[in-house]
């Protein structure tokens, strides 16, 4: 005889487990842009973010721009790790348009992944002050339709779409970061309350997509790091594709993932997008943030020091700029091409000594010279300290009154940064394996540094006839 209470009990608890398993199951590939008509590369890297999620972090810096160079904190972060950050922060602030698009298309065709935030007034000027002291005076009437107010409102969102659009052109998706921390309520974008901030919020995505177009945005909601009635500030999960939060209270803070967590109904990637102290490998990945950003200046300089910049950016869960794919076309590809013909060579170092040398010197065949504008290439595959690996050479030679100054540029393209890092150490001393030059201030220093934007090991050797030095530069390029 049939239990018709058992028959019950297990319809009920298979009916719940049904209901459950679509809350709970992670399907990375059931996640799609807010805006269907997102062009292909935006779709690519939204793909991509997503199916890295809690498996990687990517790493991310905000940038600066009156520290005497815009790549303070890049130069800081790469003489301490020999990496970059996979993607960049900038900020419109100041009507930086033409500038920030200016870096932003730069770090792009380096492979780079972009992020842009808005420090603005209420009338979209100025800066983090104006988006500080200044309001909205009448909300009902800027969000209603066709007001002089809302008109005015609209023609201050335009300043940047117009950006926006003409990152667009150039091929370069954005990972649009505005009206950050609203939750916070110390921007005006906040001081509003959460029903007016979700309604500005809709008003410029809509405004964005659909009447500028612009399909190469992927929308992340930020909050603040209060971690309190999220849900209120939320403007949907239509309206975003990414959702975060910000502190700088130290760690990966976990509770203030959960809390962000907990805001949405679909599954969507969660950001750390704004940190002082980096957080290390370890605590971001039982965080599950997706990547981490480090403010400016000297929140990075001062609350991270080169030995924890150097472990962080070294660890393999954190994804730096020499480990993205590739996005789009207008992006440079580092991968090695199978048709070149290489250069077979015992040891690269000892066999050919190619140190100082110019391509003439070195007796390769012509067959495998390759005139490329003022350099000559010499694509090979051999042994570097004892390692088996592949890359190029490129040969100069600049005179210089009577002295001739050759220099030897060696890229490995699989040879790894602390192999190589080690091995220089032993041959040439600490100075030199960190980029030093030394007596180059005496001899007045080398003539010209020419960049390989190129990814892994590049070694690079100057010497000169008249003089009894050389000096090697070591460092990792990245495309």
């Amino acid at each position: 005889m049939i239990n018709n209470k058992k028959v019950l009990v297990c319809v009920s608890l298979l009916i719940c487990l049904c209901l459950l398993l679509p809350c709970c199951a992670f399907d990375k590939g059931e996640q799609e842009l807010s805006f269907a008509s997102s062009n292909e590369t935006t779709k690519k890297i939204y793909e991509y973010l997503c199916s890295i999620e809690k498996e990687k972090c990517l790493s991310a810096q905000q940038e600066s721009t009156w520290m005497g160079s815009s790549e303070y904190e890049m130069d800081y972060i790469y003489s301490a790790s020999g990496k970059y950050p996979a993607m960049r922060g900038l900020d419109y602030m100041n009507d930086d348009f033409e500038g920030v698009n200016e870096r932003a298309a730069d770090w792009w065709e380096k492979g780079g992944l972009v992020t842009i935030c808005w420090h603005t007034g209420s009338d979209f000027s100025g800066a983090w002050e104006e988006a500080m002291n200044t309001e909205i005076s009448d909300w009902d009437k800027a969000l209603e339709d066709g007001t002089k107010e809302n008109k005015q409102l609209l023609k201050g969102m335009d300043k940047a779409a117009k950006a926006l659009s003409e990152l667009k052109e150039k091929g370069v998706i954005v990972i649009w970061r505005p009206f950050h921390e609203a939750d916070g309520g110390w921007f005006w974008w906040g001081k509003g309350g959460a029903d007016n901030f979700v309604a500005l919020w809709r008003l410029m995505y809509n405004r964005y997509t659909q009447y500028w177009k612009l399909d190469n945005l992927i929308w992340v909601m930020g909050f603040s790091h209060n971690g309190e009635d999220l849900k209120d500030w939320y403007p949907g999960d239509e309206y975003c594709d990414i959702i975060g939060a910000d502190s700088y209270d130290g760690g990966a803070q976990e509770e203030l993932y959960k809390a962000v967590e907990k805001c949405k109904a679909k599954n969507k990637p969660i950001c750390f997008h704004e940190c002082g102290e980096n957080p290390s490998a370890q605590q971001l990945k039982d965080a599950g943030w997706l990547w981490f950003m480090t403010w400016h200046t000297e929140y990075l300089t001062d609350n991270n020091p080169p030995e924890k910049i150097n472990e962080l950016y070294n660890s393999d869960y954190i994804i730096t700029l020499d480990e993205l794919p590739s996005f789009g076309e207008n992006q440079e590809d580092t991968t090695v091409n199978n048709d070149i013909k290489y250069y077979e060579v015992d040891n690269l170092l000892d066999t050919m000594n190619w140190l100082g040398k110019t391509e003439e010197e070195t007796d390769v065949p012509e067959e495998y010279l390759v005139e490329n504008g003022s350099f000559t290439d010499i694509s090979f595959k051999g042994k570097l300290f004892g390692s088996e690996c592949e890359g190029k050479t490129y040969f100069t030679s600049v005179g210089q009154e009577k002295e001739t100054i050759q220099n030897v540029v060696i890229y490995c393209s699989s040879l790894p940064y602390n192999k190589c890092l080690e091995e220089f150490e032993k041959l040439y001393g600490q100075s030199v394996a960190n980029g030093e030059q030394p007596y180059a201030e005496s001899v007045g220093g080398v003539v010209e540094w020419t960049e390989f934007e190129t990814d892994n090991c590049l070694i690079r050797v100057e010497s000169a006839s008249n003089y009894d030095f050389f000096t090697v530069e070591f460092r990792l390029l990245n495309g």
